[in-house]
């Protein structure tokens, strides 16, 4: 079996604290479950483990610790591989017939290091007064020890809300037309999007009625109020770094997402997607160029799309074609078997299995696209091979 571990943080990689070697940008490969690495079950089968150590380097990331467990079975190999912990994901790309015990099977590994949390300086950050009448008075204080916290001061009393992890924050009062509402806004709160989010410190937007009890709250990359409206944006990773638009309004109910198209269903889908802080970013290669293809399939963007087609391609095949084409896939992943010399090769990938896919070029925009014949190792093999000489 071919292992990969694709990083994007250099990281150093230990396996049962006895081989060493270095994870970084570009994929590395080692070869695990060879006979020497199994064992014999008491069901009549055999397994295999690894005790897996990745250390980032140079980050406040923390290290991954994980063990890697494969079962074989009458010389045939059971891909579904057991990872013990939250912080690595696995990617099967062995390609169709990878059941053949002829075919060596390949995974990716992809570690998504947590951060550590850094511990600050306890501070003051914010201080509002609010006067409800000539003498009744209500003042807010807003600090940071160990997380950030809320002080409210009124009728002599004092109380306290812990708002969770951040680092910097303000306080705004906020009148939305049935009452005046307190908006906490806090930074450097950590990774928040349902997407992997290239900006290291999020913001969150906490809201509190005039009674200072909890309505909600937004998470995104940045967060403000606009019109009357509060908006949350993500950048998504994708080659175009497009984001993701989310708009929320303060009702009597409470919270609730706000959409601008009056014919789409309330709170339906993602929110908006485009370039709402900058403009696209250009893909710098073809295997970019491939890669943003298919992202802008599985986004839905036409326009963008077909405007990496060359015109021949194009002439031939429609948006939708090219959705049938590829079909239903949950991301796109350069393949980590291609070798620099070979044509840019994307996986589709679907429930952790990749199905690959080879781009041909032709003056800077995609002339042709072919689904690579399976299995896999093949290509893999040579990859190796390659690098070894």
């Amino acid at each position: 079996m071919q292992i990969y571990i694709t990083s994007e943080i250099p990281s150093a990689v230990s396996i049962h604290a006895e081989r060493f070697f270095r994870a970084g940008t570009d994929t590395t490969v080692f070869r695990f479950g060879t006979d020497e690495f199994f064992e014999s079950t008491s069901n009549g089968s055999e397994s295999a483990s690894a005790l897996l150590l990745l250390s980032p380097a140079g980050s406040s990331c923390k290290p991954i610790c994980a063990a890697l467990t494969i079962l074989r079975r009458s010389g045939e190999l059971f891909l579904d591989a057991k990872i013990e912990g939250d912080y690595l994901r696995v990617i099967d790309w062995s390609g169709e017939g990878s059941e053949n015990s002829a075919v060596e099977p390949i995974l990716e590994l992809i570690p998504e290091y947590p951060e550590s949390e850094r511990i600050l300086e306890p501070c003051e950050l914010d201080m509002l007064q609010v006067e409800r009448s000539s003498k009744d008075r209500t003042e807010l204080n807003l600090y940071r020890d160990c997380g950030l916290r809320l002080s409210v001061r009124e009728n002599g009393g004092e109380r306290g809300y812990f708002l969770g992890s951040g680092e910097t924050g303000s306080l705004r009062l906020l009148d939305v037309g049935f009452e005046r509402v307190l908006i906490v806004h806090a930074s450097g709160c950590g990774g928040s999007s349902q997407f992997k989010n290239r900006e290291s410190a999020s913001e969150k937007l906490i809201i509190f009625n005039e009674s200072f009890e909890l309505i909600g709250e937004i998470r995104g990359g940045r967060c403000f109020i606009e019109n009357g409206y509060l908006v949350a944006i993500n950048e998504l990773d994708t080659v175009h770094l497009h984001q993701q638009r989310l708009k929320y309004e303060l009702t009597i109910e409470g919270l609730r997402p706000f959409c601008d198209d009056a014919d789409a269903d309330e709170g339906a889908g993602i929110g908006e997607l485009g370039f709402f802080t900058h403009p696209a970013r250009r893909p710098e290669s073809e295997e970019e160029t491939a890669l943003a293809l298919m992202e802008c399939v599985l986004l839905e963007r036409k326009d963008e799309a077909m405007a990496l087609l060359s015109p021949a391609l194009s002439e031939g095949l429609d948006f939708y074609g090219l959705c049938e084409f590829f079909g239903d896939f949950d991301e796109a992943r350069p393949a980590p078997f291609a070798k620099k010399s070979d044509p840019p090769t994307v996986g589709a990938v679907v429930e952790g299995r990749a199905k690959a896919y080879v781009f041909e070029f032709e003056g800077g925009l995609i002339n042709d696209i072919s689904e690579l014949e399976p299995p896999y190792s093949r290509r893999a093999q040579e990859s190796v091979t390659e690098e070894a000489e």
